[in-house]
């Protein structure tokens, strides 16, 4: 059987002082794009669990903590249906 560690992981993180979570069933739907100046557009997406940072950096009492990753646009459509053929 194959496993995905990307997404299959929990997605716990910190926004603004509201802890959040995302299945990692939404996990490809929940992306933010960004423009990175002479590099082009990317996407952004929560990267398993930010929460374990709090303790080991001393960080217990900052607003916002998020683990993610930036690939370039399309990586994780591409993904995805990795993800889906893999799974059936």
């Amino acid at each position: 059987m194959w496993f995905s560690p990307v997404k299959e992981a929990p997605q716990n993180f910190i926004q603004e002082g509201t802890y959040k979570y995302i299945p990692y069933w939404n996990l490809f739907r929940r992306t933010e794009f960004l423009e990175v100046e002479g590099y082009g557009r990317f996407e952004a997406y929560s990267n398993r669990d930010s929460l374990k940072y709090l303790d080991i950096y001393g960080l217990e009492n900052i607003l916002t903590l998020y683990r993610g990753t930036i690939r370039r646009v399309g990586f994780l459509e591409s993904l995805e249906c990795i993800c889906a053929t893999r799974n059936d």
